[in-house]
């Protein structure tokens, strides 16, 4: 059924209402010719056993006639006495009257004489024998000894007051039984047939089948198709009346048959199928005219019908989904009826308004992505130099506790001149303590600056998480529109994926920057520890006169203090790193973000929509509503990040 669904409407309609109305004419006409087939069969069964009962009775009739005839002949008187000459006038006056062939009397013995004075012994003749039983006797065809033609013998018996004296024979012509049936007709060919008890013809409308005197079982019995007609036959001579049907000469025929009654003869009638069926043959012809007429019709109408009712409103439709498929929802689909073509069209122009708005929307919400992944993309590229100059600055605060460190090594082996360089270790002490002081103010910065770098982070979450809802959003409505949908919920995804993105490398971020805060409070906590050393340093140097022999102590334990103090700051200054490369990930997938919020404007952009008039709706209250909560947090990340500008400048010149 491929083929079917792949082909036209207009031409699905028209096969599906032509084959609904052949089906339907169809069955109607075999209902009709079956139903007037049955009807007219019966009809023709009770029609033709009547009319064989008729014709044999018609038949029967004739016979009568011709037997009374005969028998009146037997009972003149001159015809009684026995005596030639007074039998010869009346037999031959009665021979000219009734058309006999020829006439004579035979006596007990079987001696006959004619009219035409030839003389005969018939005592070994059946119908003979039977007259002498009182019978009226018709013989069979039998062969005229003189004339040598094939004639028929009528007999009765000659009975006067003394009995049975012999009987009165008749010669009549071959042809009368034919005669007697040749006005019989049925249909256009069909006929009358007379058989006798041996199963001969006697009578037929072609004589010759008489003349051959053969017996027609003979015929039947060697053919095995003709089986029907055999037993139709042995019912006729059986003496049975009734009706059937058989297949000869490549037709099929019904047959009617009644008995000839007090005669030994059987009447049947044949008559052609085709024929007696001409009415119902007919009204076959006419069933069919009628209903290829009906079916050219419905196919012509439901053609038109498809035409102007359905077709040319669906090819509408079709130009406008191929126009929302190209991109441009700028379409105006106008169909008044009120059938579910009208509500397509309605549902197509309901289509196009939620996808203009959606489109709108989705457009105000790609700029404000962009808008705000270029902002976090600055603030990441001013947290990460701001980093780098931390780096810096800690390298060089390293670079100063080796120094000292070196120093304090040296004190340590000059404790013996202790008094000469006393004045220069309490300077030096003094100035480390404010370098100290200077460091753990650094530190603060790192921390407070760390504080705000989570703060950005927060902000790249929240713009992931809105990203994610827009595009949440978008793919419900993708959904909503379906097959159209498709492109959408794509573009969608896309944007789905990269919030997703974001909000892991946001997650990251903040997990380094915690660990980062860790590690600066455990430097801080160094650093407070080191400004308490230094600050003993100052107690023990202005009393270095009293406590000499303690210096060479104190130095060693400064040593070490201060080796813990440069470790400390190395790892400062990883964790410094740490942030630095950390910033440049979270710009660059601020940049990335950016990138793809200019596709997805881009492939927007696609879209060709409607003005927003058209629509009921203003753009610009949809851009409100989606960021109407993010001016205050945009004010408030400006004013954070000059916060960090200024104190990664402050902790540059350190």
């Amino acid at each position: 059924m491929k083929w079917f669904h792949n082909m036209k409407v207009i031409l699905k309609l028209t096969l599906s209402c032509t084959f609904i109305t052949l089906a339907a004419v169809i069955v109607l006409g075999i209902v009709s010719y079956f139903s007037a087939s049955q009807s007219l069969h019966q009809r023709i069964n009770e029609s033709l056993k009547n009319r064989a009962v008729d014709c044999s009775s018609a038949v029967e009739k004739e016979i009568a006639v011709m037997k009374a005839q005969l028998e009146g002949v037997a009972l003149r008187p001159a015809v009684q006495s026995m005596l030639w000459d007074n039998q010869k006038p009346d037999l031959k006056s009665g021979m000219e009257r009734y058309g006999y062939l020829n006439i004579g009397v035979a006596d007990k013995n079987g001696n006959i004489r004619f009219v035409d004075e030839r003389t005969d012994n018939i005592s070994d003749k059946e119908y003979f024998q039977k007259a002498l039983k009182g019978e009226f006797v018709i013989s069979e065809l039998i062969d005229d000894e003189v004339t040598g033609e094939s004639v028929y013998t009528f007999s009765t018996p000659l009975v006067t007051e003394s009995g049975i004296q012999g009987a009165v024979v008749a010669v009549i012509d071959n042809s009368v039984f034919s005669n007697m049936i040749k006005s019989i007709k049925e249909a256009k060919t069909g006929y009358a047939f007379i058989l006798n008890s041996p199963g001969v013809v006697t009578g037929h409308p072609n004589h010759e089948l008489v003349l051959t005197r053969n017996s027609v079982f003979n015929d039947i019995k060697q053919d095995a198709r003709l089986q029907q007609l055999y037993d139709m036959q042995v019912k006729i001579i059986r003496g049975e009346t009734g009706v059937g049907e058989y297949f000869y000469n490549g037709a099929s025929k019904y047959m009617s048959y009644a008995p000839v009654s007090d005669t030994g003869l059987f009447l049947a009638i044949s008559a052609p199928k085709d024929e007696m069926f001409k009415s119902v043959y007919d009204l076959a012809r006419r069933i069919i005219i009628i209903g290829t007429a009906s079916v050219l019709a419905t196919a012509f109408v439901s053609y038109l019908l498809s035409l102007f009712f359905i077709t040319k409103r669906v090819k509408k439709l079709e130009k406008a989904a191929e126009l929302i498929a190209d991109g441009d929802l700028n379409i105006d689909v106008k169909d008044e009826a009120r059938d579910e073509i009208g509500n397509l069209a309605r549902s197509f122009i309901k289509m196009t308004d939620n996808l203009n708005e959606i489109i709108t929307i989705i457009n105000n919400a790609s700029e404000e992505v962009s808008s705000g992944s270029k902002q976090v993309s600055d603030s990441s590229m001013a947290l990460s130099q701001g980093a780098a100059e931390q780096a810096s600055s800690i390298e060089e605060l390293t670079a100063s506790l080796e120094e000292i460190l070196s120093q304090t090594n040296q004190n340590a082996q000059n404790a013996e001149s202790a008094n000469e360089i006393a004045d220069n270790a309490k300077l030096n002490a003094d100035k480390g303590n404010s370098q100290m002081t200077q460091m753990l103010g650094a530190m603060d910065e790192i921390n407070s600056s760390s504080s705000n770098i989570s703060k950005i982070i927060k902000v790249i979450d929240d713009i992931a998480f809105q990203t994610n809802i827009l595009a949440l959003n978008a793919a419900v409505e993708a959904a909503r529109a379906g097959q159209y949908g498709k492109g959408f919920a794509v573009v969608a995804e896309e944007v789905r994926n990269l919030a997703a993105r974001s909000a892991n490398a946001a997650k990251e971020t903040t997990a380094l920057i915690e660990n980062s805060i860790k590690k600066v409070e455990d430097g801080t906590k160094i650093a407070n520890d080191t400004a308490a050393a230094l600050e003993e340093i100052v107690k023990d140097a202005s009393k270095v006169a009293e406590l000499v022999k303690d210096i060479a102590t104190a130095s060693g334990e400064q040593a070490a203090g201060i080796s813990q103090i440069n470790q400390g700051i190395m790892q400062v200054s990883q964790v410094v790193q740490t942030n630095s490369a950390t910033s440049e990930e979270a710009a660059a997938a601020s940049e990335e973000l950016a990138g793809q919020a200019d596709m997805l404007k881009e492939q927007v952009r696609r879209f060709k929509i409607k003005k927003s008039a058209d629509l009921g709706f203003k753009d610009t209250n949809k851009s409100d509503t989606v960021s109407k909560a993010e001016p205050q947090e945009k004010s408030s990340d400006s004013k954070e990040k000059k916060k960090i500008k200024l104190k990664d400048n402050e902790f540059a010149n350190f």
